[in-house]
């Protein structure tokens, strides 16, 4: 069993402002498509360190587990949201999506 929930913020993310289903869609499939991505169980462990990420950084519940994710695995935490990108730059390293696919090139 994987960790999905950010199949579900994505598709959610790209309909509510749009309104494009199709798009949605979209932008779900290509993101399970992406072979880098790390789709983590959330277990016991991820939980206790991401309410702790939470607590500290004064995230959201949802943004707690991506940091915790991105630390773990010692990976880079990508994001729009620029409060989240400010409050996690001591724990994680977190760019743009278009500061990442700039920096793959």
């Amino acid at each position: 069993m994987r960790w999905l929930l950010a199949l579900v913020e994505v598709g959610a993310a790209i309909v509510h402002p749009t309104g494009d289903v199709a798009l949605a869609r979209f932008g779900v499939s290509e993101l399970r498509s992406v072979p880098v991505i790390v789709f983590a169980p959330l277990n016991a462990g991820r939980a206790h360190r991401a309410a702790e990420l939470a607590i500290s950084l004064r995230l959201r519940g949802a943004d707690a587990v991506y940091a915790q994710v991105a630390e773990e695995f010692d990976g880079v935490l990508i994001t729009w949201d620029t409060e989240m990108l400010q409050r996690t730059a001591s724990t994680v390293p977190a760019m743009t999506p278009s500061e990442w696919m700039a920096s793959q090139t």
